[in-house]
């Protein structure tokens, strides 16, 4: 019966020595990957951070922008009227012009001019 009891032990004392290891190595599996979501969580942060401060910047720069277009003091009516084009002139009157001569007659004159 001592031999039986002995062989117990040891194979009680093995069993246990291999969960200890095997909880051992776990445990350091467990360290490693917290870790690494610790430092996946800080470069996360710093990205969100580096994104905010871009839209910040940008959000910055389009309102500036938007206050110079407000501020803008919009053109004289009369100048604006020299920039719509004429509708009422037909592309023949801005036809290119010939040298005066007795073969050619006067070319037509600009819209405008008449």
């Amino acid at each position: 019966m001592c031999t039986e009891q002995s062989s117990f032990r040891v194979c009680l004392f093995l069993l246990c020595e291999t969960s200890i290891r095997q909880r051992a190595e776990l445990l350091e599996q467990m360290t490693v990957r917290r870790n690494q979501l610790i430092i996946q969580k800080e470069q996360q942060l710093k990205k969100r951070e580096a994104a905010r401060s871009r839209n910040t910047s940008l959000l910055q720069d389009l309102q500036k922008i938007e206050d110079c277009i407000r501020r803008r003091q919009m053109p004289h009516p009369n100048l604006l009227a020299m920039e719509v084009p004429r509708l009422h002139c037909s592309p023949k009157d801005a036809g290119p012009k010939y040298p005066d001569s007795p073969l050619c007659p006067a070319p037509p004159q600009p819209c405008g001019q008449m």
